[in-house]
C-alpha cells in the first residue's frame, strides 16, 4: 500500500512540475527551426489580405496562425499556449486510444503520456511556431473517435467516422502526411457493422491493400495536383534515378535513427560545436560526443524498431485503423527524401504502446520487466529535465540566443527578418555596422 501510495505521489508531483514548467514556455522569445520563417511570412500574408502565395506548405497551418494574428494572439506567448492546448487535446485523445484499444492499464497509460512530454523533442517544439503538435491533436482526434466508433449503433458509429473522415481532412491540410490517416478512415468503414455482415475480415484487409495500392499510385501520378508544388518535385527522385531503391535505403536509416533519437532522449546534436575548433587537425570533446550519439542512436533505433514490430505482430489479429495509420504513416516517411526527428513527433506515444506491447510479448520475468522499465523511466526522466532546464534557461535568462542562432541567415531575407520582429523576436535594440567612432562636427 505504501508503494503504491509513493508511487501516486511521485507521479502527481511529477505532473504538477511539468504543468508549471510548461505553462512558464509561454514567456518564451520567439525561436526559429525548420520551416518556423515561412510559416509566419505566410501567415502575414493571409492576416494583409494578400492571400496564400507559398508553392511549399499545406496552406492550413498558416490559416491557424493567420487568425491568431487577427485576433491579437499573434506572439510567441500566444503560439506557446496554442501549442500547450494542441498537446493537452492530443493527449487527452490518446488516452482514450491506449486505454480503449490497446487495454493497457492507467498506470501504462499514464507512464506513457508523461514520457511524451518528458521527450527533448516536445519539449522543443512547444516553444516553435510548427504544425507538429497541432497535427498531433488533429490526428488522436481521428483515432480517438475512430475508437469510440466500435460497438455503437450503426447511425452513431456513422457520425463518429463522419467526423473522423472531417478531422482528417483537416490533418491533411496541416500536414499532407495527414493521407495517412485517411487510411485509418478506410478501414473504420469496412470495419463497421453494417458493413461487415458483406465484407469479412480478411477480406476487408485485402480491399484496403487494393484501394491503398491504387491510391497511392494516383497521388504520385497527381502529385502536382494534390501535394504542393514543392513537396511533388521533392518526389521526382522517384521517376528520374535509375535506382530510386538505394535512396529509399538510405532514407530507412535515418528513420531508424530519428526514433533512436526520440526514444534514447538526447538529440544527436545537443553537444554539437557552435564555433570551430583550432588547430584544424584536433578534435573537440563535444564533436567526440556528437559523433557517439549519432552511433549509439542507431543501435538504439534499431532495438526500438524491433520492439514496435514485436508490438505490431502481437496486435495482428486485431488489426485496427491505430495500426493502419501507423504503418501508412511510415510508408510515406520512407520515400520522404529528408531527414529530421521531428517527423515522428506526433507519433511518439503510439510509438511507446507499441514498444511496450512488443517488450511484454518477449515474456520476461516481471520481477526483470519492472526493473528494466522503471529504470529506462527514471533515465529518460532525467535527460527530459534536462532538455527542460536548456530551454527554460533560454526563455528566462539567455533571451537573445535564438537571435545568435539565426541572425547569420534571418538577415539575408528582409521578409523573414520583418516577420521575427512582428511577432516576438528579441535582439539587439542596436546592430552597428561599423566600429568608428561617432565624428563630432566643431561649431
Amino acid at each position: 500500500m505504501l508503494n503504491k501510495m509513493s508511487r501516486r505521489l511521485v507521479i502527481r508531483a511529477l505532473v504538477v512540475v511539468l504543468f508549471a514548467a510548461y505553462a512558464a514556455q509561454i514567456y518564451s522569445p520567439l525561436r526559429l527551426a525548420g520551416d518556423t520563417s515561412v510559416y509566419l511570412c505566410d501567415a502575414t500574408d493571409l492576416s494583409e489580405g494578400r492571400g496564400f502565395r507559398d508553392d511549399h506548405l499545406p496552406p492550413g497551418y498558416p490559416r491557424v496562425l493567420a487568425v491568431m494574428d487577427l485576433m491579437g494572439l499573434g506572439s510567441s506567448g500566444g503560439f506557446v499556449a496554442f501549442n500547450l492546448i494542441c498537446m493537452g487535446a492530443g493527449l487527452v485523445c490518446m488516452s482514450t486510444i491506449l486505454r480503449r484499444d490497446f487495454g493497457l492499464s492507467k498506470r501504462e497509460t499514464n507512464t506513457i503520456c508523461l514520457l511524451s512530454c518528458l521527450s527533448w523533442m516536445w519539449v522543443q517544439l512547444v516553444t516553435f511556431p510548427l504544425s507538429d503538435l497541432l497535427f498531433f491533436a488533429l490526428s488522436s482526434m481521428v483515432l480517438a473517435m475512430l475508437s469510440l466508433s466500435k460497438e455503437r449503433s450503426p447511425l452513431q458509429a456513422a457520425l463518429y467516422v463522419a467526423a473522423a473522415a472531417v478531422l482528417a481532412t483537416a490533418a491533411f491540410f496541416v500536414r499532407t502526411i495527414g493521407a495517412a490517416l485517411f487510411v485509418a478512415v478506410a478501414l473504420a468503414v469496412l470495419q463497421m457493422n453494417g458493413v461487415r455482415s458483406f465484407v469479412g475480415r480478411r477480406a476487408a484487409i485485402i480491399l484496403l491493400s487494393i484501394g491503398v495500392g491504387v491510391a497511392a499510385c494516383l497521388g504520385f501520378a497527381l502529385r502536382d495536383r494534390i501535394a504542393s508544388p514543392w513537396y511533388a518535385g521533392a518526389l521526382s527522385y522517384l521517376t528520374r534515378m535509375r535506382n530510386p531503391l538505394n535512396t529509399t535505403q538510405e532514407i530507412s536509416l535515418w528513420r531508424i535513427g530519428e526514433v533512436g533519437e526520440l526514444l534514447q532522449n538526447v538529440s544527436s546534436t545537443a553537444f554539437a560545436p557552435t564555433t570551430p575548433t583550432l588547430p584544424i587537425e584536433s578534435i573537440s570533446p563535444s564533436v567526440l560526443v556528437t559523433l557517439q550519439l549519432r552511433a549509439v542512436r542507431l543501435a538504439v533505433g534499431s532495438v526500438a524498431v524491433a520492439l514496435v514490430l514485436a508490438g505490431l505482430w502481437r496486435r495482428r489479429r486485431e488489426f485496427s485503423p491505430i495500426e493502419a495509420y501507423l504503418l501508412a504513416y511510415v510508408a510515406i516517411l520512407l520515400i520522404w527524401p529528408f531527414d529530421d526527428t521531428r517527423f515522428f513527433a506526433p507519433v511518439l506515444p503510439l510509438l511507446f504502446a507499441f514498444a511496450w506491447l512488443g517488450l511484454r510479448s518477449l515474456e520476461l520475468q516481471p520481477l526483470k520487466l519492472r526493473r528494466f522499465a522503471v529504470s529506462y523511466c527514471v533515465v529518460f526522466c532525467l535527460f527530459g529535465a534536462v532538455a527542460f532546464g536548456d530551454s527554460l534557461r533560454v526563455t528566462y535568462f539567455d533571451r537573445q540566443r535564438p537571435w545568435r542562432e539565426c541572425s547569420d541567415w534571418l538577415s539575408d531575407y528582409p521578409s523573414w527578418l520583418t516577420a521575427f520582429d512582428r511577432y516576438g523576436g528579441v535582439r539587439p535594440r542596436t546592430i552597428h555596422s561599423s566600429l568608428r567612432p561617432e565624428q563630432v562636427v566643431p561649431r
